[in-house]
């Protein structure tokens, strides 16, 4: 309501923007009343200004903690969300999961996190989960959410992961997000909090017999797809029939 107000009011706009949990759309309303004012702004207002998006990197003792976690877990399952992609993660999930073998779930928004064909992606996970993510996440001793809200989809209304022992460890920006199922909370991007942790893990690995059961259930998954796909796919007879 005055026009001296923009030069608090424009950089906040900008710092919502900018900011990887808070960003979202911006409205700054100008009245026509307002528009016909003057103002004497300062001229250093008008300059060119470069934003940032910081990459947040989890504390180093909550990273510590999370290592010795995964290091103990024998089922660890990771739930990969839209936050990886906004991140822009992909790369370092896979090379993640390439050196941990710990095989992945995706959600919705998380989709092509991780390449369809790759031998530990198990597909979505949850209430439209695959016959191969749902039965890993069922037996799962430890569950690593990444930049997930873990909604009712992803997580079957909290009915996906049965073992009664089962921990949490989440990587998200979002504090609200990464406290959620009484977490291990890794506040942080995805990516940076990914390589810090990998390099936590070194020489870390999953057994031998707990990947070749999720490798055999990507190959059993997508063997599925494909036997549908053809069926949706096959060609009309001349007679207009199957």
């Amino acid at each position: 309501n005055r026009p001296d107000q923009i030069l608090c009011a424009l950089p906040e706009a900008m710092r919502v923007l900018t900011s990887p949990s808070d960003t979202g759309a911006v409205t700054l309303a100008l009245p026509q009343d307002v528009q016909a004012e003057a103002y004497d702004y300062p001229e250093e207002f008008f300059l060119k200004r470069v934003w940032h998006i910081p990459r947040m990197r989890a504390d180093k003792a909550a990273l510590s903690r999370a290592a010795e976690w995964i290091r103990a877990a024998k089922r660890p399952m990771i739930v990969a969300g839209g936050g990886v992609i906004y991140s822009g993660a992909c790369g370092t999930l896979k090379a993640f999961v390439d050196q941990t073998g710990i095989p992945v779930g995706e959600t919705m928004a998380g989709k092509g996190s991780l390449r369809y064909d790759h031998p530990l992606n198990l597909g979505a996970v949850g209430v439209t989960g695959t016959s191969a993510a749902n039965p890993v996440a069922h037996k799962a001793d430890l569950v690593i959410g990444i930049g997930t809200r873990y909604s009712d989809f992803t997580t079957a209304s909290k009915t996906a992961f049965q073992d009664p022992d089962v921990r949490f460890i989440n990587i998200n920006v979002a504090d609200f997000d990464a406290n959620k199922h009484c977490a291990l909370p890794l506040l942080g991007d995805a990516k940076a909090v990914l390589e810090d942790l990998g390099e936590a893990l070194a020489g870390c690995q999953t057994e031998a017999a707990y990947q070749a059961n999720a490798r055999t259930l990507h190959d059993a998954w997508e063997a599925e797809v494909d036997r549908i796909y053809a069926i949706r796919n096959t060609p009309l007879t001349s007679q207009g029939e199957l």
